[in-house]
């Protein structure tokens, strides 16, 4: 009997039968942890990638909340100080306005106070001219010459005082130009105050305002080509006394008579 070899055939199809070698074996392991490898990465990447935009919306929710936050105080910081800046301007204004008010009214008054005055210094000479003695006169008129000097000091006062001045000189002159000289210590703030009372006033003049060094406080002049006039109080005191004197002398001779 002759001795048979049997031979395998790898990797043959006999019949509907496969027969794999080890080495077909390995592969199908090696592709399997391929795609297992693949499935993780896959499955991480999933992952990641869920997570990162979950993170991105936590980071996106809080970023607005802290947002919102930060834009709070700061529209409120903005706010404060928008308010507080719009209270200050219009409080200033209204404390301008009712300073503005106060000093009005106060200079209506020391206007009205110096016209009672020299109203008041009229009435009493003609009172006791027959019984004052010359020295009483030469008293009262030395007060009422430091009462109303001393009115006339306010710039505010002497600009109300020129600008009459100016309106009743200017319905003798007519259309003449006019030239007011003011004392050099109330220039400044009596040649505004003069201005702008004259615009006012709708007191239409050709008007100059010159500084004088040498004319003394609340004191004025109006020159135009009729002639000057002359406001001060010194003299204006003096020639109402002197005219108070003459008067008394002329009495004095009517009696003798």
């Amino acid at each position: 009997m002759k001795s048979s070899t049997n031979k395998i055939i790898r990797d043959s199809r006999v019949e509907g039968v496969v027969f794999c070698s080890p080495g077909g074996q390995i592969e199908r392991e090696d592709t399997t942890k391929k795609r297992d490898a693949e499935s993780l990465k896959a499955l991480e990447d999933f992952w990641y990638h869920k997570g990162l935009q979950e993170g991105k919306k936590q980071g996106f929710d809080e970023g607005l909340a802290e947002g919102l936050s930060d834009g709070y105080r700061k529209g409120q910081a903005e706010g404060k100080e928008l308010g507080d800046k719009e209270g200050f301007e219009r409080g200033k204004s209204e404390g301008l306005n009712e300073g503005r008010a106060e000093k009005e009214a106060e200079l209506r008054e020391a206007i009205d106070k110096v016209l009672k005055l020299a109203d008041s210094f009229v009435i009493k000479i003609e009172e006791v001219m027959d019984e004052a003695k010359p020295e009483i006169l030469r008293y009262c008129s030395a007060l009422c010459e430091q009462v109303i000097g001393r009115e006339l000091e306010n710039p505010q006062l002497l600009a109300e005082i020129v600008t009459k001045l100016v309106k009743k000189t200017q319905t003798v002159v007519r259309s003449e130009p006019l030239t007011v000289f003011l004392p050099s210590v109330d220039f400044i703030v009596v040649h505004d105050a003069i201005t702008k009372r004259i615009e006012e006033a709708s007191i239409k003049a050709q008007l100059e305002i010159i500084e004088d060094e040498h004319m003394g406080p609340g004191r004025c002049l109006i020159q135009s080509s009729m002639g000057a006039f002359s406001f001060d109080v010194n003299r204006q005191i003096q020639e109402l006394e002197r005219l108070a004197f003459e008067v008394k002398e002329e009495d004095k001779t009517e009696d003798q008579n």
